[in-house]
């Protein structure tokens, strides 16, 4: 179509690739980038800019109830057994993980709770579990 790229590989155009175009403008998964799932964290797919910054994200169930700190992050309409949440470690001198990842898998008995807890376990960032709304708050 008009924006895929073809590359010719000999001078009878016999020998080709072409390299279907995305769809910016298509926030769904059929053409395009899928910026809906992303923005939502499903499909496996979320990211958070935590330099210096803060990010929520908020875990509510099929119902759209808000998680207590005890529910099951299974539960989530937005997480599955098995995610995976990486969080990049800065350079924090002294920090096991200085420049690496740490990785949290979600797992059928990780709660709301634990998710807090081992994202405090990580050097330089923070994070706060609101009750009444569901919110978790990550702060570097």
């Amino acid at each position: 179509e008009g924006n895929d790229l073809t590359a010719i590989f000999n001078e009878d155009n016999t020998s080709k690739l072409t390299v279907k175009a995305v769809d910016y403008t298509d926030t769904t998964l059929s053409t395009g980038l899928n910026l809906q799932d992303l923005a939502q964290a499903k499909g496996g797919a979320a990211s958070l800019q935590l330099e210096g910054g803060k990010s929520s994200v908020t875990f509510v169930d099929a119902s759209g109830d808000a998680l207590s700190s005890g529910s099951l992050l299974s539960d989530a309409t937005s997480l599955n057994v098995g995610d995976t949440l990486s969080l990049k470690v800065g350079s924090t001198a002294g920090s096991a993980n200085a420049g690496g990842f740490v990785d949290i898998v979600i797992g059928a008995n990780t709660t709301v709770q634990s998710l807090v807890d081992q994202v405090n376990n990580v050097a330089g960032v923070r994070a706060e579990f609101d009750e009444k709304t569901g919110s978790l708050s990550i702060i570097s």
